[in-house]
């Protein structure tokens, strides 16, 4: 299948984030990202797939650096999702979608 692109989100605060594709899946990241980057604002890529055939879009958005700070962060594993309650320095103070 072309096209293919598989984002990997961060386990806890010191994983590596992977993206891996075929060279068409990381073309087409490329070209959202190119978009976003030279037009202010947000750009979504053409359709991408996983190599089981689902497909999806790429959403990326060009923030300010305080804007930043609002995201939830993007950990997958339960210890780096635990609030700022919990004592989790690195959880943000407030949430952004």
């Amino acid at each position: 299948m072309a096209g293919e692109l598989h984002v990997y989100a961060q386990g806890d605060w010191y994983d590596p984030a992977y993206i891996v594709g075929t060279r068409e899946g990381l073309e087409i990241l490329r070209s959202a990202l190119n978009t976003v980057l030279e037009r202010t604002g947000a750009a979504e890529s053409d359709r991408v797939y996983t190599n089981a055939g689902q497909g999806y879009k790429v959403l990326v958005r060009l923030v300010s650096e305080s804007d930043m700070d609002g995201y939830v962060l993007p950990y997958t594993d339960d210890i780096a999702q635990r609030s700022e309650s919990e004592n989790n320095p690195h959880w943000p103070r407030k949430r952004v979608i």
